[in-house]
């Protein structure tokens, strides 16, 4: 019997549960329409109450790294639409889908209905129909960095590393506090992309399909190493996301320290200090960065990450050889530069915020079960 330890559980369901699926690639087959890849996220917000759009799904053409690629895109744009909205808000999507597979919406993270036209998982849309989504954030919603994607099953996967992502940013009371509201926010979609000889979405293989697909191009807001600015002396917050159906992201700024606070729970009691950041497929963060260094340009890396493996030979060479394990490590082997962040300017010197969210304690558990974990074979 071959054991698995927690750790090991929570990677392997991690991957597993954005791995795509066997069905077969139809993306190809989808209406191809030019835009503009250098152009920013158009960003719709709530007004009086409502958060209103249309948003529309398909296949589109555009320039990513010098070489033009067909990605799923919503409204023409990888990622897709900043939708911002406040807690009591009412949210109203007019959905397409142009795509030539079945798909939908969900809204990663956010604590509304799973039930009707709100964020239902179980939704069919098939191509060429349209659907109306409609839900209202609860008034007691925590202030946020959330995220949407397609969460049909047997495809989440396949249209994520497609390129269907946007942000969903709820305001609140983080917001609020007076060293965050002073600082530049910037926000950060992290994908990778793999293409073939003709721009177009590799299929998986046998082996990606279990192992889970890194791409070998990576993007920041649609774009291979962009530029951001700090101002010497002011703060940076950083909001990310993760976006990549299995690639973890190890991030770290040179000669910068990051300032964790908030993660996909919401926000933290006090800053905490990091040199790195660990974000899993889906997983959110929020950082500041202060701008204390000699003015110069600094590399935003994505270091090399290990996804682990549990290994068949008993040598750790795994199933295929090389240390790939049953899941497969990472297919980085060496540091990459996913931003430059660039000294611009100087202002007067912005303290770190003390305090930020009361975290309520959890209580002490009523109840205690067990549960023995096996993977038979």
């Amino acid at each position: 019997m071959l054991k698995i330890n927690r750790r090991k559980f929570i990677i392997l369901t991690a991957a597993s549960a954005v791995t795509t699926s066997a069905v077969g690639w139809a993306i190809a087959q989808n209406k191809k329409t030019p835009f503009n890849s250098q152009t920013s996220s158009k960003l719709h917000k709530s007004a009086n109450g409502l958060l209103e759009l249309d948003l529309e799904a398909s296949l589109n053409s555009l320039n990513l790294g010098g070489k033009q690629a067909y990605l799923l895109s919503y409204n023409g744009q990888v990622p897709a639409p900043r939708l911002e909205a406040k807690p009591g808000d009412t949210v109203r999507i007019r959905f397409t889908n142009n795509l030539s597979q079945p798909t939908n919406l969900h809204y990663h993270g956010l604590h509304v209905s799973p039930a009707g036209n709100a964020d239902n998982p179980l939704l069919n849309i098939p191509p060429k129909e349209r659907l109306i989504y409609e839900f209202t954030i609860p008034k007691n919603h925590p202030s946020g960095t959330f995220w949407y994607h397609p969460h049909h099953h047997g495809m989440v996967a396949e249209q994520v590393f497609g390129g269907l992502a946007g942000l969903l940013i709820i305001r609140g009371e983080l917001d609020e506090i007076p060293e965050i509201k002073a600082a530049k926010e910037e926000f950060l979609v992290l994908q990778d992309f793999g293409l073939d000889g003709n721009g177009n979405i590799q299929p998986p293989n046998h082996m990606t399909m279990m192992m889970g697909r890194e791409g070998q191009i990576l993007t920041v807001n649609g774009q291979i190493n962009p530029n951001l600015s700090i101002a010497k002396g002011g703060l940076l917050r950083l909001r990310i996301v993760n976006a990549s159906p299995s690639r973890f992201y190890r991030l770290a700024l040179e000669n910068h320290p990051f300032y964790l606070i908030a993660t996909d729970g919401g926000g933290l009691d006090t800053p905490v200090e990091l040199k790195e950041l660990l974000l899993s497929p889906g997983e959110r963060a929020e950082v500041l960065v202060r701008g204390e260094r000699e003015p110069s340009q600094y590399r935003l890396w994505n270091l090399p990450y290990d996804r682990g493996g549990m290994g068949m030979m008993g040598d750790g060479m795994g199933m295929m050889g090389g240390g790939m394990g049953m899941m497969g490590n990472s297919s980085q082997r060496n540091p990459q530069v996913l931003v430059t962040v660039t000294y611009q300017g100087s202002v007067s010197r912005l303290p770190l915020p003390q305090k930020l969210i009361p975290v309520e304690t959890l209580p002490e558990p009523k109840a205690v079960r067990g549960f023995e974990l096996s993977m038979d074979m």
